[in-house]
Order: C-alpha cells, then structure tokens, then sequence
C-alpha cells in the first residue's frame, strides 16, 4: 500500500508539485487515521456505532442540500477554506 501510495506521488509530482504536497498531506492523514483504527479493539468501535451512523446520515444529508453540483452529480460538501472539499459518500461506506 504504502508503495503504490510513493508511486503515485512521485508521478503527480511529476506534473505539479503542489498537488503532489496535498496529496502527501492527506496519505500522512489517512495513514495515521488508518493506524489509529486498525490497532483500537473491535468492541470499543461497536460502542460508537450509533453515533457514526448518525454522522454518517447527517453529512449525507447535509451534501445533498449544501454540496457542490460537479459533473452533473453533487458529492462533494465545500469545507470553506482553500478550496477543500469531502466525499461524505467514501465516510459513508464503513
């Protein structure tokens, strides 16, 4: 993973190192969020499940009236600063 990840990086750094930075800004995210995650116990998560999903439906249902319409679809909820936005639909799928 972590390969493809460099991989991929290096390759949009390549075409334009700025965009290379935020998407190394984002892997380092991820992976700390993944590490997080992965080492918490099964049963402390299955606690938080209710509120998950409420936040789940309420970032879905918060894109649908506030999100960005783009190519005909809106998925992405506008965060309001320096053009960053989320896919509450990715958040969505666990």
């Amino acid at each position: 993973m972590i390969l493809i990840l460099a991989f991929g990086i290096v390759v949009l750094a390549s075409t334009d190192p700025k965009l290379a930075l935020e998407q190394l800004v984002f892997a380092a995210f991820g992976l700390i969020l993944y590490f997080l995650v992965a080492f918490t116990r099964p049963e402390y998560l299955k606690g938080f499940s209710p509120f998950f999903y409420v936040i789940s439906i309420t970032l879905l249902l918060i894109t649908l009236f506030l999100g960005s319409l783009t190519r005909g679809s809106i998925r992405w909820l506008p965060l309001g600063f320096g053009g960053l936005t989320l896919q509450t639909s990715e958040i969505s799928k666990f």
